[in-house]
């Protein structure tokens, strides 16, 4: 593994060698172009798994507004590939959230 995979599972660790694999390809891209990311923010994915879902569940809003810059983008991303298939019913409710979110500073601009 290497030091830059390592800065990806310090902020969000899936368990899951695939899902981490994009998850690093995703940032590493974002990075490229927003410059990297602030590793001295304590992030929702970084909070104990138990807390983390508490908040997706009761309030999936703050839990997305804490993620790091390129999962929230990863995750903007998905929701709009679900989207464009009509399965967008299929994403947890905070990326449903996100995504309406988006769109509505999008068209603010």
């Amino acid at each position: 593994m290497t030091n830059e995979m390592n800065v990806t599972k310090l902020l969000i660790n899936y368990d899951d060698p695939v899902r981490d694999k994009l998850l690093d390809d995703h940032r590493k891209k974002y990075e490229t172009i927003h410059g990297p990311t602030d590793l001295t923010k304590n992030y929702t994915t970084m909070w104990p798994f138990e807390k983390q879902e508490w908040l997706i569940k009761n309030e999936p809003q703050r839990y997305v507004d804490g993620m790091p810059p390129f999962a929230k983008d990863l995750a903007i991303r998905q929701a709009e590939a679900l989207a464009k298939k009509g399965a967008l019913d299929t994403a947890p409710s905070a990326f449903i959230q996100l995504l309406i979110q988006e769109k509505g500073q999008n068209k603010n601009r």
